[in-house]
């Protein structure tokens, strides 16, 4: 499902779940605070592409946002009251740092 399509639809979709899936990502290590960890988001960008794997991640429940999230961070052994602490792993990285090549200027 194209980026577009799903924010578009974004009735069925858990803010929390795009807001992981559409921010920039970094592989490698938990702390790479500059974009979220590799393996945040492509659980995000799962989670979205199929409601069978929404249905087993929930038990085929209803989850409003909170829900969603508590799950995610109990999903990836992170802290709610880490949350917000630039020193920790995010979920979503919010105004992210962007940075630019020194040799073509293209934007990493």
């Amino acid at each position: 499902m194209a980026k577009e399509a799903l924010k578009s639809d974004s009735s069925r979709c858990k803010r929390i779940l795009l807001d992981m899936a559409f921010q920039p990502a970094a592989r490698g290590g938990p702390r790479h605070f500059t974009a979220g960890n590799i393996r945040l988001v492509t659980k995000a960008r799962a989670l979205l592409k199929s409601e069978k794997e929404q249905e087993e991640f929930t038990g085929n429940e209803e989850w409003s946002n909170d829900q969603w999230k508590l799950a995610l961070l109990n999903h990836f052994k992170m802290k709610e009251s880490d949350e917000g602490r630039l020193d920790r792993e995010q979920l979503v990285l919010y105004g992210q740092a962007v940075y630019s090549c020194i040799l073509c200027c293209a934007l990493i």
